[in-house]
């Protein structure tokens, strides 16, 4: 009989907790930056990259974005370097290629 009781007031606990309703929430109004945000989330990769070239006062500093597909995958990929990392890999590559081919010589930096 305990058991019978329990599980009633069990079930009653249960619909009751079922019955309520939550308090609505509130929604902030809407500010620049969350506006600025949404506006962002919408834009293209490309359009985020001029947008960021724009404000980049530095030409080394501009971005610039090329697709490529990686070896053995179909799937292309974008990659995104500031003219300083290209000029700069460029670089190291080119000493390697040096090196390479002089062994008996240091490149200086």
């Amino acid at each position: 009989m305990n058991i019978k009781m329990i599980c009633a007031a069990a079930v009653a606990v249960a619909l009751t907790a079922c019955a309520t309703t939550p308090e609505p929430t509130r929604v902030a109004a809407a500010t620049p930056a969350t506006e600025a945000a949404k506006a962002t989330a919408e834009m293209t990769q490309e359009e985020k990259v001029a947008a960021y070239n724009e404000q980049q006062a530095d030409k080394k500093d501009k971005v610039i974005c090329r697709t490529v597909t990686p070896t053995g995958s179909h799937r292309k990929k974008t990659i995104c370097r500031t003219v300083k990392e290209i000029d700069e890999d460029r670089d190291s590559a080119q000493d390697a290629m040096r090196q390479m081919q002089n062994p008996g010589t240091r490149v200086s930096n």
